[in-house]
């Protein structure tokens, strides 16, 4: 897909304006000229891993917003949501095995809670690779 442009030097004086427009056409249609540069800034930098979760909640998040099909609450569980539960759940472990003077007990807990969150966990994990193949394949695009 090419756009025009009177020259090479033009497109890419404005490289943000010309992914703007293709993201436009494509699947892309929310997404303006800052996501990108911020976006195409992100790409060139190391990041934290909560720079990276918060990034990819964001992407997630904006992709899975539902419409609202009637007046009735329609329930969705989105990566955010996925990802606070885990680090409750996370936090609340910690404390049992810091705290309880058994640690058979805390250990069993830890275990119990981690096989009953597995189901979630699989849906989290499912979520976030979709969502990294779609910035995977934007980045390839520009």
């Amino acid at each position: 897909m090419t756009t025009k442009s009177s020259g090479p030097a033009e497109s890419i004086q404005h490289p943000y304006q010309e992914i703007g427009g293709l993201a436009h056409q494509g699947v892309f249609g929310e997404i303006n000229e800052e996501d990108i540069e911020e976006r195409l800034e992100f790409h060139g930098e190391v990041q934290s891993n909560n720079d990276l979760l918060e990034i990819e909640r964001q992407l997630t998040e904006d992709l899975e917003e539902p419409e609202p099909r009637n007046s009735e609450q329609v329930k969705i569980l989105l990566t955010k949501d996925l990802s606070e539960a885990s680090r409750l759940l996370e936090n609340t472990v910690a404390i049992l095995t810091e705290k309880d003077s058994q640690q058979e007990r805390s250990a069993q807990v830890n275990r119990m809670i981690t096989g009953a969150y597995s189901c979630y966990r699989e849906i989290y994990e499912s979520k976030t690779r979709h969502a990294q193949q779609t910035l995977d394949r934007f980045l390839q695009h520009r």
